[in-house]
């Protein structure tokens, strides 16, 4: 069955940059997108506009899906909530989108009904003095001094090369082989890590699984993923993708990207 997913894009030309970070705003769009296509298995629009709005700028995705109940929609937010079946989500994707938005400054607001649809609205405050974010020139990406990173990959030559970048960028990197050797980190290492960068596909537990058991004891520890494979893999809802190969600009951006900017030094 050959199914039609249409998606209109309705941008303002006018509005104000924002006080959130692409990789941010990047991961809000993932995680509504992906939602969005899941509750339309049978087809159908999604809408992505934005608009000056209240001082800001006004963020609507919308879809044409199957929608959602009182209940379900009561607890839309909630981390680890999910009415998808087992081993098909983490149950982080909203409570994320609405984490990323509410340390912004922002509000997010959900509309909803049985077979009528969702649809989402963002309001995001705007940069100071409406400056726009200069680009960050190459290996200028800031110092992560301060900032402890656990590094998960399968292959020595990937996770040698990952240590390397990132303490170029000042880090200290706890670099393992496999997930049950992270979990046994963290536990040794408890507090001290501050962000976990983790491959997809590992032999045995994979990085989609491991981040499901270290969300079940530090649920707002922020997470990376790094994979590089092709569309069968799933995707993670909770933090962002960096295809391989990368480079060093791209995997340190997207470290410090995730963290609190208190953590970040140089920046």
């Amino acid at each position: 069955m050959l199914l039609h997913l249409i998606a209109v894009l309705s941008l303002a030309e006018d509005a104000p940059p924002v006080a959130l970070g692409r990789g941010r705003i990047e991961q809000i769009l993932l995680n509504l997108t992906i939602n969005a296509r899941d509750a339309m298995p049978a087809g159908g629009s999604l809408t992505i506009g934005t608009e000056a709005h209240d001082g800001g700028v006004r963020l609507t995705v919308a879809d044409t899906g199957e929608g959602m109940s009182a209940d379900v929609a009561a607890h839309a937010f909630d981390p680890f909530f999910t009415t998808k079946g087992e081993g098909k989500g983490t149950g982080l994707g909203l409570s994320v989108v609405y984490g990323i938005v509410e340390r912004s400054g922002g509000s997010i607001e959900l509309e909803t009904a049985p077979g009528a649809g969702t649809r989402f609205e963002i309001q995001l405050p705007a940069a100071p003095a409406f400056v726009a974010e200069e680009p960050v020139p190459a290996g200028e990406t800031g110092s992560l001094r301060g900032v402890t990173v656990l590094v998960v990959d399968d292959q020595d030559g990937v996770r040698a090369l990952a240590t390397s970048i990132l303490e170029g960028h000042d880090a200290r990197v706890i670099g393992v082989s496999d997930a049950r050797a992270a979990l046994d980190a963290i536990a040794e290492h408890e507090d001290a890590v501050d962000v976990v960068l983790t491959d997809i596909i590992m032999p045995g537990m994979s990085g989609i699984d491991l981040a499901r058991h270290l969300r079940s004891e530090r649920p707002a520890l922020p997470l990376v993923y790094f994979s590089g494979h092709g569309g069968d893999v799933e995707l993670p809802d909770d933090g962002p993708l960096v295809h391989k190969p990368f480079t060093p600009e791209e995997l340190a951006a997207a470290v410090a990207d995730v963290l609190p900017a208190g953590l970040l030094a140089g920046r």
